[in-house]
């Protein structure tokens, strides 16, 4: 699925009070950034998968390679462990579902943006997730009229790069379990596996 056909499926799953649309929907993306950064912490907890020592200097966008703790430290391996892929193409895919529909309440057009994979290295200004998740959380600036939508695509992009994690999936996992929600009439409600 490419973004333009998602950004136009997401809207039918659109349940929420216009009157504070703009807050609800700041307040939902930072809430699933959140969740992405819950993700992350459980990876380098080892919820997810062992950890590997290093012995000489790696870059940590390489794929395969997730979390780094330094140039000779200790790195996550998160890309080919399966229900961490899974969680974190859930959660992506959320922060995604609220940055679209801030697409649409901006009235952006996504065409004028660039494209990531027009930069030399992608990753380069990232060493950590940790550095990707707080500049997401900037970008959400809750005080400023606009956010910064833009810049927010290429950090989500990144996040799934790093973690051997493709758009396309991305976007179609979540229409899916949207889909199925609203099927079941569970588009209002808690629990990730509501």
């Amino acid at each position: 699925m490419n973004l333009e056909t998602y950004l136009e499926e997401i809207k039918q799953f659109a349940v929420y009070p216009k009157k504070h649309e703009l807050e609800y929907l700041k307040l939902g993306l930072l809430s699933e950034i959140g969740e992405v950064a819950g993700v992350l912490k459980k990876g380098l907890r080892g919820d997810y998968c062992q950890f590997v020592e290093v012995e000489k200097p790696v870059s940590v966008c390489v794929r395969f390679v997730g979390v780094g703790e330094g140039e000779f430290g200790t790195l996550y391996r998160g890309a080919g462990d399966e229900p961490f892929k899974q969680d974190l193409t859930k959660e992506i895919g959320d922060c995604f579902w609220y940055w679209g529909m801030l697409v649409h309440y901006y009235k952006e057009d996504i065409n004028s943006y660039g494209t990531w994979d027009t930069y030399a290295d992608p990753c380069a200004d990232y060493t950590t997730d940790t550095e990707v998740v707080e500049s997401l959380i900037t970008g959400c600036n809750l005080g400023t009229q606009n956010i910064l939508l833009e810049p927010m695509l290429f950090e989500l992009q990144i996040l799934g790069l790093r973690h051997n994690l493709d758009l396309e999936t991305i976007l179609q996992t979540n229409i899916d379990k949207l889909t199925d929600r609203k099927n079941r009439n569970k588009i209002k409600g808690s629990g990730d596996e509501r």
